[in-house]
């Protein structure tokens, strides 16, 4: 059994102009490109400038004069008066000692007063001013003759030891400048002052010493020093965070602006940089070319863009 329906003449008009009228304003191109989603980026300029190239190496803080006080006798420490941290001068008694049999006559004084001066203690000197570092026995403590019993370090004498491959010896030269990076972010200016002509068979690398200007720091405490390894003087550059690469690290590019709202990917090649800047060198990147900063990481050919924040 088959059933029809009439359609109304009006309904079917009706119909027909509401289908003409969405086809006569669909989306045009300029639309749908305002749809996709922008992403914000922060966008800086292509500048010449003269970029340097840093060599960065490890090295620790030391101190140059020590002296190590040893016990005079075999016997206890009966006196001491310094502890870790406080200043001997030159010449004065860091402590005194009594021997094994000086300390057995202490029960015979109230018996044979005469055993008095045998019991006298025996002055262990300082011959060099400086802070106590080390304190290896305590006062009542037994020592063998000759052992250490502190170490007294000169604070004037603290320098910045550097180990440097060889394959560096020619850049790292006395007077040459280098800078100090402390673990807490502050850096010394300064230079390099000697050489010790010597070099580790094992490790092929030479020990050199930078001299502190006024500096108090604590002693083995890592530092980085750096100094320029190259420069370029009319080198064209970038901020370093521009430069994307792929994961074998083989292949640079840049986003370059083509307008306030649209990126391309752009090949360059990379020269010297350091930790802000990048030399880049590409036939299609020019000087004030306009690129992202930041947000680019991921970032498709072509891509939509929307510019928060200008570097400068």
């Amino acid at each position: 059994m088959k059933f029809l329906f009439k359609i109304p003449r009006s309904v079917f008009l009706t119909g027909m102009a509401i289908l003409a009228t969405a086809g006569c304003n669909s989306p045009d191109k300029a639309t749908v490109e305002n749809i996709r989603v922008k992403q914000e980026v922060t966008a800086g300029y292509v500048r010449r400038g003269v970029i340097d190239e840093y060599l960065k190496m490890n090295a620790v803080t030391v101190f140059q004069k020590k002296e190590n006080i040893r016990s005079a006798i075999t016997g206890y420490i009966s006196t001491l008066n310094y502890k870790p941290g406080d200043y001997v001068a030159a010449g004065s008694v860091y402590c005194f000692m009594i021997t094994k049999e000086q300390k057995a006559l202490k029960n015979l004084v109230s018996l044979d007063s005469s055993v008095t001066g045998f019991r006298k203690p025996l002055p262990v000197y300082c011959n060099t001013g400086g802070i106590v570092t080390t304190q290896l026995a305590l006062q009542g403590n037994y020592s063998g003759e000759g052992d250490v019993i502190a170490t007294i370090s000169e604070p004037s004498s603290l320098v910045v030891l550097l180990n440097v491959p060889y394959e560096y010896h020619h850049l790292v030269i006395p007077g040459k400048k280098c800078e100090i990076l402390l673990p807490d972010g502050n850096k010394i200016q300064t230079i390099i002052s000697k050489e010790i002509p010597s070099v580790d068979a094992v490790s092929q690398s030479q020990n050199f010493i930078i001299s502190l200007p006024d500096k108090k720091l604590p002693e083995n405490l890592n530092v980085i020093v750096q100094l320029v390894k190259k420069t370029s003087v009319d080198a064209m550059c970038i901020d370093r965070s521009a430069i994307q690469t792929n994961e074998t690290q083989d292949a640079f590019w840049i986003m370059k602006f083509m307008n306030d709202t649209m990126a391309v990917k752009v090949p360059v090649n990379i020269g010297l940089q350091n930790d802000s800047m990048c030399e880049i060198s590409s036939p299609v990147v020019r000087l004030n070319d306009r690129v992202i900063i930041n947000g680019a990481y991921g970032m498709s050919d072509t891509a939509l863009v929307k510019i928060s924040l200008h570097s400068h």
